[in-house]
């Protein structure tokens, strides 16, 4: 019975990782547990088997004794109960990852089917895209064959068209230029008569108003005359003014150039006069070095007098640069007034030339006035006495009566043309109607090609959006899977140990049973050490591969010591 589970223990152990959860706390103490009756059911055979001694005696039954056993059993029913709670559970999680298994089955299956059949309307979709291209292009060549068969006629009846445009309007040309000649000849024959009879009217007023005039120009003559009268004189009074400023000026300048050659004949006077003291100045260092080098002087007053005379040089130069500065400001100055007096002057002169030359230009200009109002009496005089005024009022009638005649023709020319333009029109509607409706079917099939292209993202985004779900699934199913595999896993090693409990507990309700009735105990104080060694050997045996820690190895240990200690003081 012991190979089989250590073969399950086994892969139980090599398929899941080992982790630590509460319930294989509670399985390791149930094991210990079920260990421990197993002792207390095995112990009693190996004695009576190994035992030499054979002692037939009665235990004497305590109280106490009575009392923990039943306390132990309900402990032990307590935690099946409590063990097989958990299977419940464990199988309750099972089913719904089964059930959560399937419905994903169901969700991807489901997906897979939308898959396809949005894989059947993206094709759908695509061979109508392919057709209306192709029907496109057919509208496109149909629509280009009938574009060139309208040009043709079009250009066939506009050719036609143009011809006899060509024709009339070189009639109407030639109709209008004639017109035109004779409306010009009629305007200018009725201007004639409109000038002669209002020239009889305005030569009266003109003549009084050229009298006016030429009595006004004689009178501005006189004043211009007048005028220049006074700016001849004011002009004269101006040169006389200028030349006396001009004068004093003159005079002026030559009194500075009197004081400036003087200031120069001081200067250079000072400059001589400077020259000899320097010379002078010079002689007498030389001499004092001669007596010096002599030892003539010895208290040193000559001394004294050179440096008087230094002094004297030098207050002697100062006071000639004084007089040199001073004598150039002088002349700048008189330069300064000199060309401020000429620039007056010229400006003076330059105004009144311009005034004389104003005066000038107006009494040429009153003159050639003159003239001409003299010119247009001669020739308003000239009109009035010319006799070919009645010859014009003939050749006028005879123009109104070409003009009426041509007038009528150009009525008639002027219809003709209407109708040939309501024609043209008519032709040009029909002709942008049939591109209208070429254009919308065009507009058509494009708007059909745009709502294909939509209907296609959108199938394209559906099918990204399944595809993105189908691996959420695909990886909620492995977690599932995992999942699964990890509950089958505890599952077997809770039944692995759920079968150990169940005989270890059958075994302790045998032991105590047996206890209860009274039966003999053969045993012997050193055999119940030997059978209980000999028992934790074999209970420890079949779970050695299923546990491979060293913390439940020794909570085994104890466990069994201490049922081997309860069995020593129930046999007792």
């Amino acid at each position: 019975m012991q190979t089989p589970k250590k073969s399950v223990s086994k892969n139980g152990t090599s398929d899941v990782p080992k982790r630590t959860s509460p319930v294989s706390s509670r399985s390791s103490r149930l094991t210990t547990e079920s260990d421990s009756a197993t002792l207390a059911c095995h112990g009693p055979k190996t004695s009576t088997n190994r035992s030499p001694r054979v002692v037939e005696r009665k235990s004497p039954r305590s109280p106490a004794s009575e009392r923990k056993r039943p306390s132990k059993l309900n402990e032990l029913e307590h935690q099946i109960n409590h063990l097989q709670e958990d299977l419940k559970k464990a199988k309750e999680q099972i089913a719904s990852s089964e059930t959560q298994k399937k419905q994903a089955q169901l969700q991807a299956e489901e997906f897979k089917e939308k898959l396809v059949t949005l894989t059947g309307k993206h094709e759908e979709t695509e061979l109508r895209l392919k057709e209306l291209s192709e029907s496109e292009d057919v509208c496109v060549e149909e629509f280009w064959m009938i574009e060139q068969e309208c040009d043709k006629t079009w250009k066939s009846e506009l050719e036609a068209l143009r011809k006899k445009q060509a024709d009339d309007s070189t009639a109407l040309f030639s109709a209008m230029n004639e017109i035109q000649n004779l409306k010009e000849q009629l305007e200018i024959a009725k201007s004639f008569e409109i000038a002669s009879t209002k020239n009889t009217e305005t030569e009266n007023i003109e003549l009084l108003s050229l009298e006016q005039d030429t009595a006004d120009t004689g009178t501005i003559i006189e004043s211009l005359r007048n005028k220049l009268k006074g700016s001849e004189e004011d002009h004269q009074n101006l040169m006389a003014d200028t030349q006396v400023q001009l004068e004093n000026a003159n005079a002026t300048i030559d009194t500075l150039r009197s004081d400036g050659l003087n200031s120069l004949e001081s200067y250079n006077s000072l400059m001589a006069e400077l020259a000899e003291s320097r010379t002078q100045v010079s002689l007498l260092g030389e001499i004092v070095r001669k007596l010096k080098e002599d030892g003539r002087f010895e208290n040193g007053d000559p001394c004294v007098e050179i440096e008087q005379l230094k002094s004297a040089l030098e207050a002697a130069e100062l006071s000639y640069e004084e007089t040199e500065i001073k004598s150039t400001v002088h002349i700048q100055t008189a330069y300064e007034v000199a060309e401020s007096i000429k620039v007056e002057s010229n400006h003076r002169e330059s105004t009144l030339e311009t005034a004389l030359q104003e005066t000038k230009h107006e009494i040429s200009d009153l003159k050639t006035k003159l003239i001409q109002k003299e010119s247009e009496l001669k020739a308003i005089m000239y009109d009035l006495n010319n006799p070919e005024t009645e010859s014009a009022k003939i050749l006028i009638a005879e123009l109104q009566k070409k003009l009426t005649d041509k007038e009528t023709e150009l009525g008639d020319v002027m219809e003709k043309k209407k109708i040939l333009k309501q024609e043209m029109e008519r032709k040009e509607a029909e002709s942008i109607k049939s591109i209208e409706a070429a254009n919308a079917e065009i507009e058509m099939a494009r708007s059909a090609e745009q709502e294909a292209l939509v209907r296609v993202g959108l199938v394209s985004e559906e099918s990204d959006k399944i595809s993105r779900k189908e691996s959420k699934i695909t990886e909620q199913l492995e977690v599932a899977q995992k999942a699964n595999s990890d509950m089958e896993a505890e599952l077997k090693k809770l039944r692995v140990q759920t079968e150990q409990w169940r005989k270890a507990a059958e075994a302790a309700a045998s032991i105590l049973t047996s206890g209860n009735n009274g039966g003999r105990l053969m045993e012997r104080s050193g055999s119940l050490d030997s059978d209980y060694n000999s028992i934790a050997g074999k209970l420890m045996s079949p779970f050695s591969d299923d546990v491979d820690d060293s913390p439940l190895k020794k909570k085994n240990s104890n466990m069994l010591r201490k049922i081997g200690g309860f069995l020593k003081k129930g046999s007792k």
